[in-house]
């Protein structure tokens, strides 16, 4: 439990710092669509997510473990929590650009 809040805190530190970075960028660019979308790209593949991402691995490898979380036996797979899988995808550029797109509008 206290691995997937601090996960879920640091997802939220992301979102709050790529606003930020989002909007900074909007504004040092001047509105030129096309530098904003290049140089927003480049920022987006550059981010650090490896705290986070070594947050959600440890998840992904001990969560079923340390939940007791049960297997069905017919798949050897372990079941859904709420029809989802108990896995978290790690963060990189197309989980940033899904929630903060390359393209500004003026």
């Amino acid at each position: 439990m206290r691995r997937l809040r601090a996960i879920e805190l640091a997802i939220d530190e992301h979102e709050i710092a790529l606003a930020e970075a989002w909007l900074g960028l909007r504004e040092e660019t001047g509105g030129d669509p096309l530098r904003f979308g290049e140089e927003w790209r480049a920022l987006a593949e550059r981010w650090n997510f490896s705290a986070v991402n070594g947050l959600i691995e440890r998840h992904n490898r001990h969560y079923p473990a340390e939940s007791q979380l049960p297997m069905n036996p017919r798949t050897g797979d372990f079941v859904l929590l709420n029809g989802q899988p108990y896995t978290k995808k790690p963060l990189d550029a197309k989980w940033i650009l899904e929630r903060f797109p390359g393209e500004v509008h003026t």
